[in-house]
């Protein structure tokens, strides 16, 4: 992962956020890296950033994700020692930073432990990485209003393209609905022809019939 190269990647997304646009009241965006532990994340859920108590907290998490056997149902298939089930899952960092593949249930498990029936003060999260979708799911079932995720693998270069959209739309006052459309249709008229179809594996979570619900945050 290029944690540098994603970092200058959202700082220069975010610029325009300074001035007015469109007669809106200006906004400063502030940037705070943290490394991918279960404790960062946690207590981000629990208890947002309380050096902003009350500002909205977009959380892009630059990691990878994935699909693997699932080995509590690993042969409960036809007998045979056949896996019948696959669960997504998440890679963290442990304390000593090595990689901590977290499947989604173990994930649902404490992000529900961690809101403990209150509202979640995340107002929107980012999963920028392949095959997402599974763990984006498990962040709107507890409460965070917007998932932005990727179904399958995605080209890195698709990735760059759309997080500078997304990001420099929402920094110009667009709703998040409006960011993550245009987005799109900027992966899906790329001048490389090998991009255009990437478009559609970004998702945004979860699905509305009424588009303008999807408030910015």
């Amino acid at each position: 992962l290029d944690i540098r190269g994603e970092l200058a990647l959202l700082e220069a997304s975010l610029q325009t956020s300074e001035g007015s646009h469109s007669g809106r009241r200006p906004f400063r965006v502030e940037v705070d890296v943290r490394l991918g532990t279960a404790p960062n994340l946690l207590e981000l859920i629990s208890y947002g950033d309380p050096r902003h108590e009350g500002c909205p907290i977009f959380l892009h998490c630059a990691m990878h994700a994935g699909v693997s056997p699932d080995t509590a149902t690993e042969g409960r298939g036809s007998g045979n020692g056949d896996v019948s089930s696959m669960q997504s899952f998440l890679l963290l960092e442990d304390e000593s930073g090595a990689p901590q593949a977290v499947p989604r249930s173990k994930l649902l498990a404490w992000l529900k432990q961690s809101c403990k029936g209150r509202p979640c003060p995340v107002s929107a999260v980012f999963l920028n990485s392949c095959d997402s979708e599974g763990i984006a799911s498990a962040f709107v079932e507890v409460g965070v209003p917007h998932v932005v995720c990727c179904r399958g693998k995605v080209f890195d270069s698709a990735c760059r393209l759309f997080t500078r959209a997304f990001y420099r739309s929402l920094a110009n006052g667009r709703p998040v609905y409006a960011a993550f459309e245009y987005a799109k249709e900027l992966v899906a008229s790329a001048p490389q022809a090998g991009l255009r179809s990437e478009a559609d594996k970004f998702l945004l979570l979860p699905q509305l019939e009424d588009p303008s619900s999807a408030d910015s945050p």
